[in-house]
């Protein structure tokens, strides 16, 4: 489990921000907070409880309010904004850095870059970005597939028929996230998985090799990433015999502090896996919402057994 570095650089690259001020060596700068805010009172000079390792996000109305102010308050914001735990200044509205800030920037070789787009909309932007970047991660075995919106990370030995459930479950509209290999990250209380980059789109098919999912059944067949809700060991009939055949137990598996729910499904030849999975997707969304079939049935068999014995 791990937090991969984030860089300025890599912000810059994925929304094509227009660097101002800042040499390579300060694009290589790294952001260790997600949070990228529009200053207010701090424009002031009212610091308190302000973060100095957020990214800053400045809009018109900010750059029009700063000019407003003396030269001396001026200097003093732009220093202070320019410190060297904040990472980055990103003006928005297309507008023009002031030239008190490029002056700060330029000598102390500070990241600004620009952007036509709103301060809210680029703080959005950058907050969604980073946190998927610095969240926790860990890389699982199996295959993520979206099932009626619900993400399933089947799990199994090799061999056992993941990828060709997969591929049967794509056939019938459902989404591939990730195979052989699915990057887990945490956002607070959930868990999403992806793919790594050079496995995106891919399923490796016995008999038939890697298939680009994406190019064979289109853009509905695959998604960027999905929400990791239950984990589906798949296992031998031998393995499934362990259990008890109607516990309505459910159990569940800590995967970076969070607990998911996690049942097994015996796979055997005559099988229709693609069915079963797709039934457990809707029957595990039902339990979560409190309903429990096995669990209703063992009442009701118990009423009649005491019904039985009481005659």
């Amino acid at each position: 489990m791990a937090n991969n570095p984030l860089h300025v650089r890599e912000l810059v690259a994925a929304y094509k921000y227009r660097v101002f001020v800042g040499s390579e060596k300060a694009l290589e700068k790294e952001i260790i907070n997600p949070d990228a805010i529009v200053p207010g009172l701090e424009l002031i000079g009212f610091y308190y409880n302000f973060n100095p390792t957020c990214g800053i996000v400045l809009g018109e109305k900010e750059c029009v309010f700063i000019s407003k102010l003396p030269e001396d308050k001026q200097k003093e914001c732009f220093e202070y904004l320019t410190n060297e735990k904040t990472p980055f200044i990103v003006i928005g509205d297309n507008y023009p850095c002031p030239a008190g800030l490029e002056k700060v920037a330029r000598a102390k070789d500070f990241v600004i870059l620009l952007d036509d787009n709103k301060a809210p909309v680029i703080s959005f932007d950058i907050y969604s970005f980073a946190i998927s970047k610095l969240a926790r991660q860990k890389l699982l075995h199996g295959t993520l597939v979206s099932v009626y919106g619900s993400g399933l990370l089947l799990r199994g030995p090799s061999g056992i028929g993941k990828s060709e459930i997969a591929l049967e479950l794509i056939r019938r509209g459902h989404r591939l996230i990730a195979d052989d290999s699915v990057l887990v990250y945490r956002r607070e209380h959930h868990l999403y998985g992806k793919a790594p980059e050079h496995q995106k789109n891919l399923l490796e098919v016995r008999g038939l090799g890697i298939i680009d999912v994406y190019r064979l059944f289109g853009i509905t067949a695959v998604s960027e990433n999905s929400e990791l809700n239950y984990i589906i060991d798949l296992v031998t009939p031998e393995e499934a015999k362990k259990g008890n055949r109607l516990s309505d137990a459910l159990h569940y598996e800590e995967v970076i502090g969070l607990k998911i729910p996690t049942v097994k499904l015996p796979v055997s030849t005559g099988r229709n896996m693609a069915d079963i999975v797709e039934v457990a997707a809707m029957t595990l969304n039902d339990r979560t919402m409190g309903h429990n079939a096995t669990k209703e049935f063992m009442e009701n068999y118990d009423k009649l057994a005491q019904g039985e014995k009481s005659k």
